[in-house]
């Protein structure tokens, strides 16, 4: 006799498999995957509505990661040009 899956287990298998295809149709990298809540989606009894919840939790996930990059890629290139701007004063 074959054991029967419980319904909300199945759920949360589907769940983390969307979690994998949305990361990776985002070019996210793997390690986002689990940094991504998931589990209180599990009480949203439409599957419709647990994926479109879902999707906006990654999408708002990689675009505050993709803002706080911008950030530092500017300060990061800010100081590199003081720093620079500073040796060829001290060159002269």
């Amino acid at each position: 006799m074959q054991k029967q899956e419980d319904p909300l287990r199945i759920v949360e298998m589907g769940l983390r498999l969307d979690i994998v295809d949305l990361t990776a149709e985002l070019d996210m990298g793997t390690g986002f995957r689990g940094l991504i809540a998931y589990r209180d989606l599990l009480s949203v009894p439409e599957e419709r509505e647990r994926y479109r919840r879902l999707r906006r939790r990654i999408e708002a996930l990689n675009r505050e990661f993709n803002r706080q990059v911008r950030q530092e890629v500017k300060r990061q290139t800010e100081e590199f040009q003081m720093k620079y701007a500073q040796r060829e004063v001290e060159a002269v």
